[in-house]
């Protein structure tokens, strides 16, 4: 495991500082078969920390991820969040952690709301006040996940759970006093929503004083709909939902997380899907200005979504892949953001008509400034970067680092000098 670690974490691999640890319901073969019995899905099947409502807490039942959650933390990672995808299997309905039997049903069971909060506060406060579970404080804890969009069904591959905003709005209440009767400092943050949806409407309902942040998620573009183009009835809701909760974040004092995001259903070649995710990036930080961007997920057997290609074969007694990972041109690009845009760095301006596929930043540390340019054609694209507005003091001999990736290029570096208005072929 630790090669892999490095790759996320270090500074010689991507260096991410964000661990996003899933709170697992757990799950039981005669009714979620599908998370034991699936060769393709066992691996997102979560143990949980309660296995039942008689039984006693296992705090070693999740002992993978843990790992990866100390390890990330002994390489750098320094933002921890806690979020949850489903009750326990025994506080649902249906008994399976996937979800109900109806779209937009509840799978909570009635008066559980209570139990569920303490539970997920019980598991923030162990990893606190446990050695061996690396006395990590997390930061923050997300109890839902898509939790008003009604997909989560009993027999699918994902542990999910439907909620309705009563019930939501009693378990964001309920977490948060037991937060404060445990004198914890973590902070709730809501409501991991799909394409802006969800997230307008709790902090309506509750008031700014229990939501920490906003999360959403990102896995829709446009997050605007560029003045040049003709939309799609789809693009131009999601849009607007997108719109709508950033005007709200602000009315309210928060800040916005992309929380989770990928390709989705998009086609196309690994390095086309790559590019898309990059104008995701960028739009995230340009349009919903985003303090933090997590994507879902690093390592995937599907290389639509990873940034690596490992060998994903399920033999009996899987532990892991077990080829070293190849690395995919989506961890280049990603590595691009990682390394110049890093924890602390500021977004700047750019102009309005190229918010889809630039992004530009300045970091303090460093005392540099990067500008990311995607370029979704198939040929060289000539750019002109203007730097007066940051009013630099340039010398004579000042030069700018271009780094580059393409179908035949990885991170491959050159100088030209910022004399004036640059040129960058892209």
């Amino acid at each position: 495991m630790d090669p892999l670690l490095d790759l996320m974490f270090l500074p010689s691999g991507l260096g991410l500082n964000i661990v996003r640890f899933n709170i697992g319901a757990g799950s039981l073969p005669q009714y979620s078969p599908q998370l034991h019995t699936d060769a393709l899905l066992r691996w997102r099947g979560m143990p949980g920390y309660w296995p039942s409502h008689t039984g006693q807490f296992n705090w070693t039942a999740d002992s993978r991820q843990q790992a990866v959650l100390l390890g990330a933390k002994a390489r750098g990672a320094n933002v921890f969040e806690a979020f949850s995808n489903s009750p326990p299997w025994w506080m649902t309905v249906s008994k399976d952690v996937a979800g109900g039997s109806e779209k937009f049903q509840t799978n909570l069971k009635s008066g559980y709301e209570g139990r569920f909060a303490w539970y997920l506060v019980k598991v923030v406060e162990r990893f606190k006040t446990d050695p061996a579970l690396g006395n990590i404080e997390f930061d923050t804890l997300e109890l839902f996940n898509e939790a008003l969009e009604g997909n989560w069904l009993k027999g699918q591959g994902q542990e999910g759970c439907n909620f309705n905003v009563t019930e939501m709005t009693r378990i964001i209440l309920k977490a948060q006093r037991i937060l404060l009767k445990r004198k914890l400092k973590t902070k709730l943050v809501g409501v991991d929503s799909f394409a802006g949806f969800t997230a307008l409407w709790l902090p309506l309902l509750l008031g700014k004083d229990y939501l920490h942040r906003i999360n959403v998620h990102g896995y829709t573009l446009p997050l605007e709909m560029p003045r040049n183009r003709s939309a799609s009835a789809a693009e131009k809701i999601y849009a607007a939902r997108y719109t709508r909760m950033k005007v709200l974040a602000k009315a309210l004092g928060k800040s916005i997380w992309v929380s989770e995001s990928g390709p989705l259903n998009k086609l196309g070649s690994s390095y086309d899907l790559s590019l898309y995710m990059m104008r995701n990036v960028i739009e995230s930080v340009n349009i919903l200005e985003a303090s933090a961007y997590v994507y879902w997920q690093v390592f995937d057997p599907n290389e639509a979504w990873s940034m690596f290609g490992l060998n994903w074969s399920y033999p009996p007694g899987y532990t892991g892949p077990t080829d070293p990972p190849t690395k995919l041109k989506r961890f280049w690009m990603f590595k691009q953001f990682t390394d110049l845009a890093s924890q602390g760095s500021l977004p700047l301006w750019v102009p309005r008509k190229c918010r889809h596929t630039v992004a530009a930043f300045y970091s303090r540390g460093r005392r540099s400034v990067s500008v990311f340019i995607v370029n979704q054609r198939v040929k060289d694209r000539k750019v002109i970067v203007g730097l007066s507005r940051l009013k630099l003091n340039v010398g004579g001999n000042t030069q700018a680092l271009i780094r580059r990736t393409t179908y035949g290029e990885d991170n491959a570096e050159r100088s030209v000098d910022i004399q004036g208005l640059p040129e960058m072929v892209i």
